[in-house]
C-alpha cells in the first residue's frame, strides 16, 4: 500500500507487534444489492462482517442473503466476475442449486478492493437471467481492527508525521466578487 509516496507493507496475524483483533462494533446494517422487482423475485443484501477473510488476507469479508420473494423455485443461483474492474478480486459463493419459494440463504464471499473504495461490479446470475451489481465498500470497512503495542503505534505513527503539509492560497475574482480557495498539499 502507498500512503504520500511511503510504501508500507500489510502486517499481518503472527507479525511481530501486530495483531488482528475482534472488532468492538459490528453494525447489522445491510445493503441492497438486487431489489425483488428487478431480480425478478430474487432479492439480495449484503454487510459487512469485519471479520478476517477465510479465503485471503488481502480480502474482505462480505456476507451476501439472498431470498426468494417469488411463487417459484429459482435455479442455478451464483455469480459471474466478467464486469470486475481490473486488479479487483473476488472469491465466490458456491453456486446454489435452487431456493425455494419464501426461503433464504447467506453466504459468504471475499473482495480484494485493491485498498481502493471503487465498486466491485459483478453479475448476479440464475438459470435464466444475470443482473448487474456492485458492492461499494466505506473506507473503514476495508480495515481490520489491530491491537500493538505503544512502542510499535508511536513508530508507526512516526512513518506518517514526516510528510509536510503546505497551505496555498488561490484567489480567484469574479466580477464583483472575489472567492478564496484555501488547499492543504502533502509532501513526502
Amino acid at each position: 500500500m502507498v500512503i504520500n509516496g511511503e510504501n508500507f507493507k500489510y502486517q499481518s496475524v503472527g507479525d511481530e507487534g501486530c495483531q488482528v483483533s475482534a472488532p468492538v462494533f459490528v453494525p447489522m446494517k445491510t445493503h441492497e444489492l438486487l431489489h425483488r422487482m428487478s431480480g425478478k423475485g430474487l432479492a439480495a443484501h449484503y454487510h459487512f462482517s469485519r471479520q478476517p477473510c477465510i479465503y485471503n488476507d488481502q480480502m474482505v469479508s462480505v456476507q451476501v442473503t439472498l431470498t426468494n420473494t417469488s411463487d417459484q423455485k429459482i435455479e442455478n443461483i451464483h455469480l459471474d466476475e466478467r464486469k470486475l474492474p481490473a486488479g479487483m478480486r473476488v472469491h465466490m459463493f458456491n453456486s446454489i442449486e435452487s431456493l425455494e419459494p419464501g426461503k433464504s440463504i447467506t453466504v459468504t464471499m471475499g473482495i480484494d478492493f485493491c485498498d481502493s473504495t471503487q465498486a466491485a461490479s459483478f453479475l448476479l446470475c440464475t438459470k435464466g437471467d444475470q443482473f448487474s451489481v456492485n458492492i461499494q465498500p466505506p473506507v473503514g470497512e476495508l480495515l481490520l481492527p489491530v491491537t500493538m503495542s505503544e512502542k510499535d503505534f508511536k513508530k508507526e505513527q512516526g512513518r506518517f508525521t514526516r510528510t509536510q503539509q503546505t497551505k496555498v492560497l488561490f484567489h480567484l475574482s469574479n466580477r464583483d466578487n472575489t472567492f478564496a480557495y484555501h488547499a492543504k498539499c502533502s509532501f513526502a
